[in-house]
This record gives structure tokens, C-alpha cells and sequence, in this order.
């Protein structure tokens, strides 16, 4: 079965074939004539178009108006136009030529045709002047139902409700019938479709907050090549400061596992830090070695007894030199430490004599007085 519906482009439609239906009474004083082409309802379809104003609606209809812009550049907004003004032409010869005298044949008087005769056209082509020294812009006035569909640009369902001031659609308008109302006439231009382009309303938070930022950062560099064995040891439960101090001795940046804002460079093993990074302190001061915790005098003297070996000799001597660069190099970063382990040190060597305990007790030396002690020791040759 061949469809009714037959949708043309305004340029499509040839005016000569635009058929007016005979006169239909609605109501007292109220005529309509139906419009057909080829026996078929007239449906065109506009380019996209504007809506300036807001819309408004009586019972089940709304009107809204849309403009005519750009005529000279936009050729379809041209067409439709004038296939807009065509109709007005059809329209009003129709009436003209129903409302003309006649002569009657017996009588051979002119008589009326009606009663009724209009004499002013109505048309749904009217002028908007924004201000005073703009130009007048044409807008047309249309109508339709609340209960036609209308989509979106993806060809999806959508509400009417988005049909509002200042937004942009694309109509299927059919000039349905011509109607007459005591001494007025036009057009019911009636929008049986609608392509709706709308803005985006945003009725809910939709913000992308810090937090999400850091959540995708952190994500990311769980899964980088270098930071990965980290994550994963906390992941199987090594305690976070204890991945950090292994981060520090690799050269890493502990600050990745707290969401900082640094960045890895995954090109390298260096560390990219961000102006508000500062690398961490230096570790404090190793403490003495633990074979110095605890030991006498006597435990001293015991073993420089025995020290026979020469190159037993040489290795001790080297090791107290280093430990005294050590001790000289962290006093001068750290002098303020340095002075009060040293006072400390005296002041619990003294309470150990008056309490007693003698040098059997917790007390450990200061360098100094190790070195005091090992300058008065005597060298014996064991032969």
C-alpha cells in the first residue's frame, strides 16, 4: 500500500498543483477550507531555524514564533520564505474569487456569493524590531499539539518541555487549511514533527572534584613500571613508612604513595619534583658502634693485652680514625646534638662513680675519653 505522507523541501512543491478543498462550516460565522496537493496533505520540511521568544500554550496547542535570518546566504531559509509567500497568494485569490458577485440567470441581478465576505487576510509572517536602530526582522507564527513527537539531534525521543525560548529546531509544517472567520481569513500553519537541538541542563553536581583527580593520579602511577613494587608492598601489608625509607634508598620520591603532585618520569630513574616539593631531610646521626655500648675499662685494658698482632693493630687504629672523622663530620653539621650526647655522657659517668657501679654499669664513653684511655694504654711486644 502506497503511503499518504509525502514530505517535499518547500523548492519541491509546484504552487499550481495546490488543491482547496470545498468550504466546510465549523461553527457560526467560522469556515474552513482544507488544503491538499495531489490529494495528499502538503508537508515540508525547514531548515534549522530559531526560536527568539518563549512559547506559549492554550489548552493543548502551542504557538511559537521563529525568524527568517540570513536570506541572503542561507538559500533554504530564502526558499521556505517564499514558499510562505506563495501560499499567502493562493490563499487570497481563492477567497477573492469566493467572495466575487454573480449574475443570476433568471433574474440577471448581481447577487453575492455569501453573506459573509472577509476582507482582511491574516498572515503568520509578522515584523520584530529588537530596538531603535536595528533593522525589522521577519519571524513566522506556527502551531502545534502537545501530543507530536519530537527528538533530539541523535534521532532519540525526547520531551517538549525542552521546546523554550532561544533554542534551535527543525520542523515538518504543513499549511493544513484555510480559515475564515467573520471578515478575517489565513493560514493554520500546524507543526506535525520536531527536531529539537537543546542546550545542556545540568541538574546535578557535575563538578570534577580534587579528590577524583588524585584517585586517577594514584591508579596511574600504581601502575607504573618503577612505583608498582611499592604499591604492592603495601598492598601485602609492609607497613607505609618502611616502603618509604626503601624509596629513599632506591632514590624514589616517598611522597607518590601520598597523592602529591609529583610526577615520574618514566623515560628515566630521576624524580621530577613539583615547586611545592621539598626533598626530605638527611637521616640523623648513626650512634656509636655497638661494640663501644657497654664496654669497661677493664674490657679495654683486656683487649690491648691482647692485641699483639700488628696488623690487628693497624686495623683498629684505622677504625678509630674513621670513627673520629665520622663523629668531627656529623659535629659540625649537627653541632648542638654533638655537645649534648657529650654532656650527657659526663654527667651519667660522674652519677655511675658517686652511685657505685663503677664502669661495669649502662655507661658508654664519650669519644674523648676512649681516646684519653687508649693514649695512656702501653704497647707490649709479646715475643
Amino acid at each position: 500500500m502506497e503511503c499518504e505522507i509525502n514530505i517535499k523541501k518547500p523548492n519541491q512543491i509546484v504552487p499550481e498543483q495546490i488543491q482547496v478543498k470545498k468550504r466546510i462550516s465549523v461553527s457560526q460565522n467560522v469556515y474552513e477550507y482544507p488544503l491538499n496537493y495531489f490529494r495528499k496533505q502538503i508537508i515540508v520540511q525547514t531548515p534549522i531555524v530559531y526560536i527568539p521568544h518563549t512559547t506559549y500554550k492554550v489548552n493543548s496547542k502551542i504557538t511559537f514564533d521563529f525568524f527568517f535570518l540570513n536570506l541572503k546566504v542561507d538559500r533554504e531559509m530564502e526558499q521556505l520564505r517564499n514558499f510562505v509567500l506563495e501560499m499567502n497568494k493562493i490563499v487570497k485569490n481563492k477567497i477573492a474569487e469566493e467572495s466575487k458577485p454573480y449574475k443570476n440567470p433568471k433574474t440577471k441581478k448581481n447577487v453575492k456569493k455569501f453573506t459573509i465576505k472577509p476582507k482582511e487576510f491574516i498572515s503568520n509572517i509578522k515584523l520584530y524590531k529588537s530596538g531603535l536602530a536595528q533593522k525589522k526582522s521577519e519571524m513566522m507564527r506556527v502551531n502545534c499539539y502537545e501530543n507530536i513527537h519530537s527528538f533530539d539531534e541523535y534521532k532519540r525521543p525526547i520531551s517538549l518541555d525542552y521546546l523554550k525560548a532561544k533554542v534551535y529546531l527543525k520542523l515538518l509544517l504543513s499549511p493544513v487549511k484555510i480559515w475564515v472567520h467573520k471578515e478575517k481569513f489565513g493560514i493554520f500553519w500546524e507543526v506535525l514533527q520536531i527536531k529539537i537541538y537543546p542546550k545542556a541542563v545540568l541538574n546535578s553536581y557535575m563538578f570534577i572534584d580534587d579528590d577524583v583527580q588524585q584517585q586517577k593520579k594514584q591508579t596511574l602511577m600504581s601502575s607504573h613500571p618503577e612505583y608498582s613494587k611499592y604499591f604492592d608492598m603495601i598492598k601485602k601489608g609492609v607497613p607505609k613508612q618502611a616502603v618509604k625509607n626503601k624509596m629513599l634508598l632506591d632514590g624514589k620520591d616517598p611522597n607518590i604513595l601520598d597523592n602529591s603532585n609529583v610526577k615520574a618520569n618514566q623515560s628515566t630513574n630521576s624524580i621530577n619534583y613539583s615547586p611545592s616539593f621539598h626533598p626530605p631531610l638527611p637521616p640523623p646521626p648513626l650512634p656509636l658502634p655497638s661494640m663501644l655500648k657497654g664496654t669497661s675499662l677493664k674490657k679495654t685494658q683486656t683487649l690491648k693485652q691482647t692485641s699483639n698482632n700488628k696488623n690487628c693493630d693497624s686495623d683498629k687504629s684505622q677504625m678509630f680514625s674513621e670513627l673520629v672523622n665520622t663523629v668531627k663530620r656529623k659535629g659540625k653539621k649537627r653541632p648542638d646534638l654533638y655537645n649534648n650526647l657529650e654532656i650527657q655522657s659526663k654527667e651519667r659517668y660522674q652519677n655511675n662513680r658517686e652511685s657505685g657501679e663503677g664502669s661495669f654499669g649502662n655507661y658508654t664513653p664519650s669519644l674523648n675519653e676512649i681516646l684519653k684511655r687508649r693514649n695512656t694504654l702501653r704497647k707490649t711486644d709479646r715475643s
